[in-house]
């Protein structure tokens, strides 16, 4: 099966967040003016396996999107499910017996070999980065291993080999630790989120996997600042409050069922852009959320329409941070967090589970186009802290005694070990 020359089967990124979405190019730009034909036919050779892990990956993200919706409705949210995935993946890939049917059902790769898996990202990920010469995408991953663990080689190998992931090694009770991951973050993100690890690095955290994301693109029809205005947004209490709303009027891509509007605005050659989606009633966008899959949304592109008339959106910047442990294991990734996690395929004593996923993104709209990036660090500790791991760094008491007898000899308490 091969797919047609656009970005449909492509899409990864969660509505709302800057995404990559079918039928995105202008009705002014052909395929052919796209500005790599190398990329381009990459983009279209994937197998129909790869192309089942590319939806699969589309409700992953909808779910994940929809989960955090429902648990703080008031509240702006971004996600990146594209990060999010990477980073995961790289996890799944040392997952063994029921810790990989588990994460493999809630990444949506249940019935998949995980060569195909494998596979599909290898070929996405050059292929997004170089898709249009107009937009700048930068997607970068790391394992961060704490010296002396003992990761099975084919596991680091797997991860260098499909998603070019930089294999480091650090003392992770060393000062310089999460600093040093922190950097690299801050760099693969251009400063837009300069942290995602805490510092220090939690004592029994021993390897960190991370996925970085960055993009800026211009509108392939720059909005003119002096037509931006003060406007009301009313918000779903009711109340309203005044942004700064930008205003066009050209021709543009829609689509409106009586329940759904939607826009969209492309980007650089329009191989990338951006989709707005509102219910024609303001209580309807709980629903629409939670309605939204693949299906649905694949359903919607073939309906856009362009139409020429004045369109209103707001500028915004947000920043969002989220611990997605909870969320994830609600989903139904619970295993993968337990003492039960299988992850035999990174260490084979079998004593690693996933301590959390830290998801951090950012997102800055304006007349010119969007920035934005997305950071999401998969940290793995040890299921039971070996004792070379404890560290008397605090206050602490002894006890000295003879064995057989069970006589204490000495008793004491440590305060200060320097006086």
């Amino acid at each position: 099966m091969r797919l047609k020359p656009t970005v449909t089967h492509l899409s990864l990124s969660a509505v709302l967040s800057f995404s990559l979405l079918s039928g995105c190019q202008s009705e002014s730009i052909s395929p052919e003016t796209r500005s790599d034909s190398a990329s381009r036919q990459l983009l279209v050779s994937l197998s129909h396996a790869e192309q089942e892990v590319v939806k699969s990956d589309n409700n992953f993200g909808f779910r994940l999107f929809a989960s955090l919706a429902k648990d703080d409705p008031g509240s702006n949210i971004i996600v990146s499910p594209v990060s999010v995935s990477l980073a995961l993946t790289m996890a799944y890939n040392g997952a063994r017996n029921t810790t990989q049917t588990v994460m493999a059902s809630q990444l949506g790769y249940a019935g998949m070999d995980r060569a195909a898996v494998n596979s599909l990202f290898a070929k996405l990920i050059p292929a997004l980065k170089a898709a249009d010469g107009k937009v700048q995408l930068q997607i970068a991953n790391s394992v961060w291993s704490d010296i002396g663990l003992d990761v099975e080689p084919q596991f680091l190998e797997l991860n260098r080999a499909t998603f070019a992931a930089e294999t480091r090694t650090l003392d992770f009770s060393a000062p310089a630790a999460a600093p040093t991951i922190n950097d690299w973050v801050n760099i693969n993100t251009k400063g837009l989120i300069p942290t995602v690890v805490p510092e220090p690095l939690p004592p029994d955290w021993v390897m960190v996997l991370i996925n970085a994301l960055y993009f800026k693109g211009s509108w392939s029809q720059a909005f003119k600042t002096d037509r931006t205005y003060n406007a009301e947004f009313h918000l779903a209490s009711g109340a309203v409050k005044t942004c700064r709303m930008m205003h066009a009027d050209t021709n543009f891509r829609v689509f409106s069922d009586g329940k759904v509007n939607a826009l969209e605005l492309p980007y650089g050659d329009s191989l990338f852009s951006m989709v707005f989606l509102q219910t024609a009633a303001p209580e309807g966008l709980p629903a629409m959320i939670a309605d939204l899959d693949a299906g649905a949304w694949d359903a919607m592109q073939d309906k856009f329409k362009v139409r020429e008339g004045p369109i209103h959106v707001p500028k915004f910047k947000l920043e969002y941070a989220k611990s997605l442990a909870a969320v994830l294991q609600a989903m139904g990734m619970a295993e993968a967090f337990s003492g039960a996690a299988d992850f035999t395929g990174i260490r084979k004593a079998g004593d690693l589970t996933i301590s959390d996923v830290i998801h951090k993104t950012y997102v800055n709209v304006d007349e010119e186009g969007t920035e934005a990036a997305a950071v999401t660090a998969v940290a793995i500790k040890l299921t039971a802290m070996p004792m070379d791991l404890i560290r008397l760094d605090r206050p602490f008491v002894f006890v000295l005694r003879e064995k057989t007898s069970g006589t204490i000899l000495f008793l004491g308490r440590i305060m200060d070990p320097t006086l």
